[in-house]
């Protein structure tokens, strides 16, 4: 009950009505926090809102934790003793360089002389920038191809914080002579995707080639080296090859039954 109320006192023969206001205690209302992102990242500072008292941010970020108090604040301090700034309702924690997980406590008394039940803990945690995950479908691990056949290959990547470049390659080495094709896919921001339309001759390989092919990306951790997706081998045959693979599929086939390809 925080209803103001008049209670009356007597001492002797003096009577006087007193009124009495129960008042809360001050709670934290919401936190939030401004982000500065690694400089390697090279992304705009960012508002966010923390829930539950828990922030997870990237390695060397720096994070300033906002507190909105439900009365007015007139103090504030951390757990080890320093001030706080207070505006109104409002605290403002230091800037904190998160470099390893972070427990910040913070306490603080309202205008009126309450204060919480508990300080307020805020736990800040350092997280991993995460190698980027790429990976390569619609393709078998060991196919067979003529030169003049197409294949289309998804190739699919993400990263936690956005990806840097995407790309695959396709390489093959014959008589001490490598030859090696590229392509390039554009990420958009945390993912980069594309369909790759591949034919053998169409990206200078020959019958005899056995060509390996990979799709790799990097982010912007510098010194990261770049995550490979699964290797694929495309034998590149002739016709002849073509055909004494399909006579031999078709001799493996159960008596009676048709061959697919008739």
């Amino acid at each position: 009950m925080t209803d103001a109320r008049e209670v009356p006192l007597r001492a002797g023969d003096a009577k006087e009505e007193v009124q009495i206001k129960p008042l809360m205690r001050p709670e934290l209302l919401s936190l939030g926090a401004e982000l500065e992102w690694p400089a390697y990242l090279k992304k705009e500072p960012e508002t966010l809102s923390v829930r539950r008292r828990r922030l997870e941010v990237p390695t060397g970020s720096r994070v300033t934790v906002k507190g909105t108090v439900s009365r007015d604040v007139a103090m504030a301090r951390l757990g080890d003793g320093r001030d706080v700034e207070v505006d109104g309702s409002q605290f403002l924690l230091p800037e904190l360089l998160v470099d390893t997980n972070l427990s910040v406590q913070v306490e603080w008394t309202d205008t009126v002389g309450l204060s919480p039940l508990n300080p307020a803990t805020v736990e800040v945690i350092a997280t991993e920038d995460r190698a980027p995950q790429i990976a390569l479908s619609g393709v078998a691990t060991t196919i067979a191809m003529l030169p003049d056949q197409f294949v289309d290959i998804e190739l699919r990547a993400r990263d936690d914080y956005g990806l840097d470049r995407v790309w695959a390659s396709w390489r093959a080495e014959k008589e001490g002579i490598l030859k090696q094709k590229e392509r390039e896919v554009t990420p958009q921001g945390k993912t980069g995707g594309d369909t790759l339309s591949f034919s053998p001759e169409r990206m200078g390989f020959a019958e005899g080639d056995t060509i390996e092919l990979a799709a790799y990306a990097v982010d912007a951790l510098p010194g990261r080296k770049p995550s490979r997706s699964s290797l694929h081998r495309i034998f590149v045959i002739s016709k002849e090859q073509h055909e004494k693979m399909i006579r031999s599929r078709m001799n493996v086939l159960p008596t009676g039954q048709k061959s697919p390809m008739t």
